[in-house]
């Protein structure tokens, strides 16, 4: 069993720094998240469903690490009132599973 760390509590870093401070920890799986309601610093769902780059800049650092993901997170209001708002964070979580579907 691994133990992993969802990352909202280190939004205020970037990527990379986040990483370090969780391997620290001696954590070695973690949930990067980002979409829905979520800042996009870590994770812009969109950008590594239609990106291998992107895919590539979330993944390197990890196994630079060894680390990996245990989960993507995208978290939002999916049935928001507001139509607008409603298909924007739905167009997010779509992106977040084609992105995990797209990392294996």
């Amino acid at each position: 069993m691994k133990l992993g760390m969802c990352m909202a509590s280190l939004l205020d870093r970037d990527w990379e720094a986040a990483l370090d401070f969780t391997a620290e920890l001696g954590i070695l799986a973690v949930e990067p998240m980002g979409g829905g309601h979520v800042p996009k610093r870590h994770v812009d769902p969109v950008a590594l469903a239609g990106s291998q780059a992107a895919r590539d800049a979330l993944m390197r650092p990890l196994a630079d690490r060894g680390m990996e993901i245990a989960a993507l997170g995208c978290y939002g209001n999916f049935l928001d009132p507001n139509p607008d708002e409603r298909a924007r964070q739905q167009a997010d979580l779509r992106a977040a599973i084609r992105a995990a579907a797209e990392l294996g």
